[in-house]
């Protein structure tokens, strides 16, 4: 099929567009491939469509021009797994499960973005962002010819490595923000849609290879700024909704990059989430939500998506006090104890926590990420009791684990 032409679309479909959108690990660099895209449409009924409305995936060029030269000449090189085909998979299953209400509806689904960019080069103005625009708008005028309405209902945002290594993540939250509020515009002014452009919000996580900044019993860490923020809008915003932390799942040279298969899951859970979004539901993730200070004792309540919470030492191997840390002014540790009890999390200190910082998978072996040896915790839900995928012939829990975060003891305090 040639680059352009639309797969055999029916008349009157609702197409619902969801861009994944970010740095090079929005881009599935270094990540091998699992799903076989070449069979990956048809396997789901053909209702899973790159920005050209068509079943051509596994192109990508950071310039227009050689993405549709290589679409043209079937050049795969560099191909790699993205979380969008996770992500389709997710979607369609679930769609098919109910279909007196979806079963005339597609997705449209791909990636853009840079590699090694800061946030505030991905913005509005940026080659990268217009790329966004102009590929959704491919898609729309090519839905306007078949007369299917077309929807932009949210994108997936993963990024955040750059400006967390490089100390470039000062107002990363409010960048973010104004970031989704630009696309939203354009968006609408675009397909001309009532619904506002939600974003899917991930969160980085490898703070330990920061060069030779990151220390993790420094009160001042300044790694944290961005995963922080990252959690704070999940938690906090109501046009942003969790998919997942990063640190569950297995790293590519435990350095940056996601591998295949948690291309996939971290996909499977951007499905999720927007099938939440469907429902006029808001995932806040599995974050702090308050604490409460009985002498020397933290107590955290948590927003959790699938309650009871665990420990789990299994998916995520075990780090001291299971990620937790409560440190002082001067830079030590007071944590002695950590208990898990009614979904409640204690935090029990060698002497009083009140000009603490607590913390949560600010930690990790120098120069590593990912599930093994990286920033980590071994906190999460038990929403993979009844929802798992298949990955490799593996059966995957899609549990919601909890943010990182890095907040001062008295700021949540009830």
């Amino acid at each position: 099929m040639c680059y352009g032409c639309s797969t055999n679309i029916s008349e009157n479909k609702k197409i619902i567009a969801v861009p994944v959108y970010g740095q090079s690990l929005a881009l599935g660099e270094e990540a091998e491939l699992v799903t076989n895209f070449d069979t990956l449409s048809e396997r789901y009924d053909h209702r899973i469509l790159t920005e050209n409305l068509d079943e051509n995936f596994g192109f990508y060029s950071e310039s227009l021009f050689k993405q549709k030269l290589k679409k043209m000449l079937r050049d795969h090189k560099r191909t790699f797994e993205v979380s969008c085909y996770g992500m389709g998979e997710y979607i369609i299953q679930q769609w098919k499960k109910n279909p007196l209400k979806y079963n005339n509806y597609l997705l449209c689904t791909f990636v853009e973005g840079s590699g090694a960019t800061a946030i505030s080069q991905l913005g509005k103005g940026s080659s990268s962002y217009d790329k966004l625009l102009k590929e959704l708008q491919t898609a729309y005028e090519l839905a306007q010819k078949k007369h299917c309405k077309f929807i932009v209902p949210a994108f997936c945002w993963i990024q955040g490595e750059n400006d967390l290594v490089w100390g470039t993540g000062k107002n990363y939250g409010k960048k973010l923000i104004q970031f989704r509020s630009d696309l939203n515009k354009d968006i609408k002014k675009m397909t001309h849609q009532k619904e506002s452009v939600k974003c899917i919000l991930y969160q980085t996580s490898c703070l330990s290879i920061a060069r030779d900044t990151f220390k993790m019993n420094r009160y001042n860490c300044p790694q944290t700024i961005v995963p922080e923020a990252q959690m704070e809008l999940v938690r906090d915003n109501d046009d942003f909704s969790a998919s997942n932390p990063s640190y569950p799942y297995s790293i590519a040279r435990e350095y940056v990059h996601l591998n295949g298969e948690s291309q996939k899951a971290i996909g499977y859970k951007e499905g999720v989430a927007l099938m939440e979004l469907f429902d006029n539901k808001k995932n806040r993730g599995l974050t702090p939500k308050r604490f409460d200070i009985n002498d020397n004792t933290i107590v955290i309540s948590f927003n959790i998506p699938c309650p009871p919470l665990k420990f789990d030492t299994i998916s995520v191997d075990k780090i001291d006090n299971y990620g937790f840390s409560v440190i002082m002014p001067n830079n030590k540790n007071i944590l002695s104890k950590v208990v898990l009890k009614n979904d409640k999390i204690y935090l029990e200190c060698s002497e009083s926590p009140l000009k603490a910082k607590v913390r949560y998978a600010v930690n990790g072996l120098y120069w590593k990420s990912g599930n093994k040896n990286g920033p980590r915790g071994n906190l999460r839900d038990s929403q993979g009791d009844t929802m798992k995928c298949i990955i490799n012939s593996s059966l995957v829990r899609l549990d919601d684990w909890c943010y990182i975060f890095d907040i001062c003891a008295t700021s949540l305090y009830k």
